[in-house]
């Protein structure tokens, strides 16, 4: 097994500059039904696109995880890894072979990682206490938006978590060339678009999954000032450029 794994570490070395291999064998999924792969990207529509895809590979128009984290444990999903093609650098070549992922505003993104992981006292949460107070077991303690910018960049690419780590990186943008890049913000009729171009029948196993859904594109004005957005837009400038989102405005 640790031969195996070698290998693999070895055959997808340009992909983990950032990520580290497990990062990058969870983050890839892979249909040999279909033919795709689909980087998933963390606070961009990952729960419904993959209840969508999962529900394709398991031909079950009604299938739902009882825990949301169960649809995100790779062992418990139909959708298969990298280190289980083979040779990753030459399946991912392979004629046929559609790649797509999804990105989502930059603002809107790391607001809605804030909202759900560090206001919900999720997990998460320990990695920005170490980085304010060193207390990584006091999830009661209250972190303001303006905390959390400031902790996340203080953080390099590759510490970050993948719910707040720069898209561009976090999907592989320099490595992998992509049939299809979808937009959160036209997330309906971008989904269907790559989804006819897989699988025609798509219609029937259409869902959506919103148990992590924290409504942050509606609430930007109020978390959001002329600071935190500087510092947002440096930290993802990156984001803003590859994907051509725009600022932020506010009143003289």
């Amino acid at each position: 097994m640790t031969g195996r794994w070698e290998k693999f570490k070895s055959d997808i070395s340009d992909y983990t500059r950032y990520l580290d291999a497990e990062e990058f064998d969870y983050t890839v999924n892979i249909s040999l039904r279909y033919r795709y792969i689909y980087v998933e990207n963390a606070k961009a529509a990952c729960s419904t696109i993959k209840l969508i895809l999962q529900r394709m590979e398991l031909d079950d128009p009604d299938y739902r995880a009882d825990h949301l984290v169960d649809m995100h444990t790779r062992v418990f999903s139909p959708l298969i890894r990298p280190a289980q093609v083979g040779r990753f650098s030459e399946f991912i070549r392979r004629k046929g072979v559609v790649c797509f992922c999804f990105v989502r505003n930059p603002y809107a993104r790391v607001l809605s990682a804030y909202l759900d992981k560090i206001v919900n006292n999720m997990p998460a949460k320990k990695e920005i206490l170490a980085l304010l107070d060193g207390d990584r077991e006091n999830l009661q303690r209250e972190v303001s938006f303006g905390e959390f910018v400031d902790a996340i960049s203080r953080q390099s690419v590759s510490e970050m978590n993948p719910h707040w780590r720069v898209q561009y990186y976090q999907t592989f943008q320099e490595q992998i060339r992509y049939d299809f890049i979808g937009r959160c913000e036209n997330l309906e009729e971008d989904l269907r678009s790559i989804l006819e171009k897989i699988n025609p029948q798509y219609e029937k196993y259409w869902g959506r999954e919103s148990r992590h859904a924290t409504h942050a594109r509606s609430l930007l004005h109020k978390f959001y000032g002329k600071e935190t957005e500087s510092m947002v837009y440096n930290l993802y400038k990156q984001d803003f450029e590859a994907f051509g989102y725009s600022r932020l405005s506010f009143p003289d």
